[in-house]
């Protein structure tokens, strides 16, 4: 219990904090240089995901089966993937360029600068993956907490001596990332007991993990980020800085659905008999909508005030692509429930096609209404690919239990129980703390 606390209260400083860097960068930068400083960081963030090739997933499944194996799976994915780093850093230099041909040579030249951050980036992940792996939750949240807190310093550093500047916030998130893997290098070098000695057998294997892995992960770095890249792509810079920060404004609200997805995987998968899972399905499943559907509601209606107040009001445009961008982080809230439960049942093909799916829908709509209307387009794409991809995993569900959607959305008596109970079972966890 206690390493789950300390895990949503790591998910919740993160976001805290992310709000922070968020509020800082638009107060600062305004739209043109908020926008300028996405494009920067947008290509090198994209490119060591793509190359990372899911390999933290790999460490964490083969650290977590394998006893005594952290530190040399960690030696032989470290072996492995910094070889990819130095590909991507070099597509990188290459292609920014053209990428970002709209922008000024400096931004082109900060943009390359910051491909330092891919080894970075991918070694802090493969550091994360061991603890997690390893079962060291305390330091792999704080792997997990540096990138964030260290940008947050950064930029309070530039800003205290006057140079809040695009430039200053590039430096500030390099030097996030690398506090982060210095913290994950630390951390894994006292994992006791295991040789750093990669062993060569291991290597086809955790391959095979991982290009299995990323497959799927792939198409869920394509629905994450390719709204944004097009944006960049294809409309000014200030238009960009908006979007990002209507996307920030709306992130709250897919929280509720990637905090409590983890938890109802893990409740499913170890319920007994089909019925058991049915039912805890529909508990977390209904709990979302709970949470999830008011806090929409409220940030719809107070979008254009939220805004103002919390990002000035430079980005009230934000405001008005605000309550689109809600209904779909709420229909990607509600999707993380039915994804859960396939995950519990290993039914990973399904969210493999329902994501290339979702990807390709949304692709074709942004490639067709972000020219004729802007990031209002952007935010209507990704919201109707966010309902078509909500309802293929309900449909798979629905065929997994048997159920009808409306029988496991509809409230029971139950469910008010449960929460009664979960509520009076923390109660004396925080009594006792201090």
């Amino acid at each position: 219990m206690k390493n789950i606390i300390v895990s949503f209260g790591t998910t919740g400083l993160l976001q805290v904090i992310n709000l922070a860097t968020g509020v800082l960068a638009a107060r600062y930068l305004l739209p043109e240089g908020r926008g300028e400083l996405a494009a920067i960081l947008l290509w090198p963030g994209l490119l060591g995901a793509i190359f990372l090739f899911s390999a933290e997933q790999a460490v964490t499944y083969f650290a977590a089966t394998r006893e005594g194996a952290a530190r040399r799976v960690a030696a032989v994915a470290l072996i492995a993937t910094i070889p990819l780093a130095l590909v991507a850093m070099a597509v990188g230099y290459v292609v920014i360029p053209h990428l970002m041909h709209a922008h000024d040579p400096a931004a082109i030249a900060l943009s390359r600068i910051y491909l330092l951050q891919i080894p970075v980036h991918i070694a802090s992940m493969i550091f994360v993956g061991t603890m997690q792996g390893a079962q060291r939750f305390a330091a792999w949240n704080a792997i997990r907490l540096m990138p964030s807190v260290g940008y947050l310093v950064g930029i309070l550093v530039f800003v205290a001596f006057g140079q809040a500047s695009v430039t200053g916030f590039v430096i500030a998130s390099l030097g996030g990332s690398t506090a982060a893997f210095i913290i994950g290098f630390v951390q894994a070098a006292r994992i006791a007991g295991m040789s750093w000695q990669p062993i060569r057998g291991e290597f086809p294997e955790l391959a095979r993990y991982a290009v299995s892995a990323h497959f799927s992960h792939l198409a869920t770095i394509g629905n994450r980020q390719l709204d944004k890249a097009l944006v960049a792509l294809l409309l000014p810079s200030e238009q960009l800085g908006v979007y990002v920060v209507a996307l920030s404004a709306a992130a709250i609200v897919g929280l509720v659905g990637t905090t409590l997805g983890p938890i109802s995987m893990a409740r499913i998968a170890q319920a007994t008999g089909q019925d058991q899972r049915t039912k805890m399905l529909g508990r977390y499943l209904r709990l979302t909508i709970a949470i999830a559907a008011p806090v929409a509601c409220v940030f719809a209606v107070a979008g254009n005030w939220l805004v103002a107040v919390v990002f000035g009001d430079a980005f009230l445009l934000a405001g008005q692509v605000l309550p689109i961008l809600l209904a779909g982080a709420f229909a990607n809230a509600t999707r993380d429930s039915f994804y859960a439960a396939l995950r519990a049942h290993a039914q990973l093909r399904l969210i493999s096609y329902a994501e290339y799916t979702v990807l390709a829908l949304q692709a074709a709509l942004l490639f067709f209404l972000i020219p004729t209307a802007g990031i209002h387009g952007a935010a209507w794409a990704i919201t109707v690919s966010a309902f078509a991809g909500l309802a293929i995993a309900a449909a798979a569900v629905a065929k997994l239990t048997g159920q009808t959607i409306v029988s496991l959305v509809q409230p029971a008596r139950a469910d008010w129980h449960y929460l009664v109970r979960t509520s009076r079972s923390f109660v004396p966890n925080f009594s006792r703390v201090g």
